[in-house]
């Protein structure tokens, strides 16, 4: 054998290719405690007669072992651990001196998130579960008031803070996730509709939340015609 890497693949939908040169500038692959992660061993030449690998774990506060079988990765703690990184070394069985090792960044699972609208100052406020509505009359082309930035904020405080974002009606909005993980939602101000907004775990944890946005004209005032007395103690129905 004269060379080894991996393709890792996480519950939370990430892939890696990882290669020696990755341990070597620190590069961890991020995971979550009680998370499916497999770690497929990609054997140089491809056609190698031995391709079998010895598993060591090197980590102090966790646990890693490897089913040789499914190239599933199994994650315990140590000690009550519930995040740090940990080091897996793999050593090739043909005598060859070929060895690699893998450097993960272990998180606890999400347990859950809040969908925050950051105005233009900053300022954030919590919409999760709630409406936002928008009224396509307000636009102005000079000085656009269309554009939602929202962020996701996850807890335990040192889970990760990736999500996957996604909404349910793209005709009234444009989408785009920045680098930062925020979502940027820009409204079509020629329609009008609801569209469900979705912050989904990325950790494989499953964890979701929503908000709804509404596009339509807000009503401007109400007008009451007619006569009607009323005495006091008694209603009257306004249709």
């Amino acid at each position: 054998m004269k060379g080894l890497s991996f393709e890792v693949k996480t519950s939370g939908k990430d892939e890696y290719d990882y290669t020696e040169e990755d341990y070597k500038n620190n590069k961890a692959i991020d995971i979550a405690l009680g998370t499916s992660v497999t770690v497929t061993p990609v054997y140089e030449p491809g056609d190698a007669t031995e391709q079998r690998l010895s598993w060591t774990d090197e980590s102090n506060s966790f646990s890693l072992t490897v089913n040789e079988s499914t190239n599933v990765l199994t994650v315990k703690p140590k000690s009550g651990a519930s995040s740090g990184t940990a080091t897996l070394k793999a050593e090739a069985v043909d005598m060859s001196g070929v060895e690699r090792r893998l450097l993960f960044k272990i998180n606890p699972k999400i347990e859950s998130i809040k969908i925050r609208a950051v105005d233009s100052d900053g300022k954030t406020t919590d919409v999760t579960g709630t409406s936002i509505g928008y009224d396509p009359t307000t636009y102005n082309a000079e000085k656009p008031n269309n554009v939602f930035i929202f962020e996701a904020d996850t807890l335990p405080s040192d889970a990760s803070r990736k999500v996957e974002w996604k909404i349910s009606n793209s005709k009234i909005a444009t989408v785009e996730e920045t680098a930062d993980n925020k979502y940027k939602v820009e409204i079509n101000p020629e329609m009008t509709g609801t569209a469900v907004i979705t912050a989904k775990a990325a950790d494989g944890s499953g964890v979701s939340v929503n908000t709804t946005l509404r596009v339509a004209q807000l009503a401007q005032g109400v007008a009451v015609t007619g006569s009607e007395v009323v005495m006091k103690g008694e209603t009257v129905k306004l249709k």
